[in-house]
Parts: structure tokens; C-alpha cells; sequence
């Protein structure tokens, strides 16, 4: 076989795989970036990459899975993914994955899928495997996490990883007796998704109404027309009232 046969060989098999992997690094970035906002979209640049480097550093350790979308997908691993379990069933097809369809297009969005995108830069949660928000955890895995290594806190979380084997071992990476622990459990993104205005099966309480600091909110950020077009799939006319 001569040299221009191997080489239009070789040239058809990468152009076979190229969809297939450009679906698998859009997936990527798609499970990269909701998993950001949803956690941290609140904490501007920092607070996202911080998250997104937490999945891969796991993706890096192999006492988790080799690509970031099951990093995410993982029960019980994180919070908004336990807490919406639309989310959790969209993660496990990261191919069909569209987090502009479950989250709304956003400006927080399309940054965190540019962080997804960048690679790179910098570890500022210093190796960390694990990440908490003290308030908006279940207090009854504060012990469990408290014996771990922090490495950093960026924006409201606290960012932890395994002590090496030998390696002497510091404070509690939590104090589990603060009142702060829990006190906001409940309030998260994710759970505000799964249970009120923006429920994708429907709203679960039929006579909830935006409040007004909420419209208000909207008609400065120009978002107010498209909230009125998702509310009124999902409430029945009369149900609640858009302006």
C-alpha cells in the first residue's frame, strides 16, 4: 500500500470520528457550564471556574469517572443534580443535553461555557476534589467533610480534598456545631427549578404569583416578555398574573 493510499485512509477515518468528538466536547462543556451556574453562577468568574475545576481534577482521579458529564451525573455528588431530577436524567445523555432549554439562554450561561472551554489556566482550589456551601448543605454530611483537607475558600464555598497518606492532618475543614451549617438548605438554584415558578412538568402550586420585586427585576433586565411566554405554558389563563 502506498504512501497516498495510507494517507487518504488515515484522512477518512479522522474525518468519521470528528462529529462523534465534537459531540463529546460540546457535551462537555454544556454539562461544565450548567453545573457552574448552578453551583456558583452567583460567584462571577472565580466561583465558576473554581467548580469546573473541581470536576476535573476528578475526572484526573481514579476514584471517579474518566469524562466531566458522569463526574455530574454521579448520585449524591452534587447538590443540584440530587436536588432536580429532570437534571440528573438530561446529564446521563450528554449528547441531547441543552442546559439553554432547562436554565433559560443567560449572559451567566454562555460565560461559564467559556471557562468550560478554556483549559489551561490555573488550579485556585488548590487539588480539591470536593466543594461545599456551609449554608446550603445537609448538616448530617458536615462530619464527613470535616475531616478532609481545605485548600481554599473562594466566594461562599469551602474547597476540600483528602489528606495524603502520612501527611499531617490540620483543623476540621468544617465546624459542624456553627449555626451556619444548613441554615439556608433548601434555597438552592437547582431546588427553585425543581419546585416553583419554572418546573418543567408544570408549576406546582397553581396560585403562585411573581412577586413584584420580581417583575420589576425582569423589566430591567429585558427578560420580562420572555418570562410571560414560559409562565403562560405552564399556568392556566387566570391561574396568575404577568403584569
Amino acid at each position: 500500500m502506498n504512501f497516498l493510499v495510507r494517507l487518504a485512509i488515515g484522512v477518512g477515518i479522522v474525518a468519521s470520528v470528528l462529529p462523534s468528538l465534537r459531540e463529546a466536547v460540546g457535551g462537555e462543556v454544556d454539562c461544565l457550564a450548567a453545573i457552574a451556574v448552578l453551583e456558583a453562577g452567583s460567584e462571577g468568574s472565580a466561583g465558576m471556574d473554581a467548580v469546573i475545576q473541581v470536576v476535573r481534577n476528578r475526572v484526573r482521579d481514579g476514584r471517579f469517572p474518566a469524562d466531566a458529564c458522569a463526574v455530574i451525573a454521579q448520585p449524591r455528588q452534587f447538590q443540584p443534580v440530587s436536588e432536580w431530577p429532570a437534571l440528573a436524567k438530561a446529564l446521563r445523555k450528554p449528547a441531547s443535553f441543552d442546559p439553554d432549554r432547562m436554565l433559560g439562554k443567560s449572559s451567566s450561561l454562555e460565560h461559564a461555557r467559556q471557562l468550560a472551554r478554556s483549559t489551561g489556566a490555573p488550579d485556585l482550589t488548590g487539588g480539591a476534589l470536593y466543594f461545599v456551601n456551609p449554608a446550603f448543605m445537609d448538616p448530617s454530611y458536615c462530619p464527613w467533610f470535616a475531616r478532609l483537607k481545605r485548600t481554599r475558600t473562594i466566594g461562599n464555598h469551602e474547597f476540600m480534598t483528602h489528606y495524603r497518606r502520612g501527611e499531617k492532618r490540620g483543623e476540621p475543614a468544617l465546624d459542624c456545631s456553627s449555626p451556619t451549617i444548613g441554615s439556608r438548605r433548601g434555597g438552592s438554584l437547582a431546588s427553585k427549578y425543581a419546585n416553583g415558578l419554572f418546573h418543567p412538568r408544570g408549576a406546582r402550586v397553581a396560585s403562585r404569583t411573581p412577586t413584584r420585586k420580581q417583575l420589576d427585576a425582569w423589566r430591567r433586565t429585558g427578560r420580562l416578555e420572555q418570562r410571560q411566554r414560559e409562565l403562560k405554558k405552564l399556568f392556566r389563563p387566570g391561574w396568575i398574573k404577568l403584569d
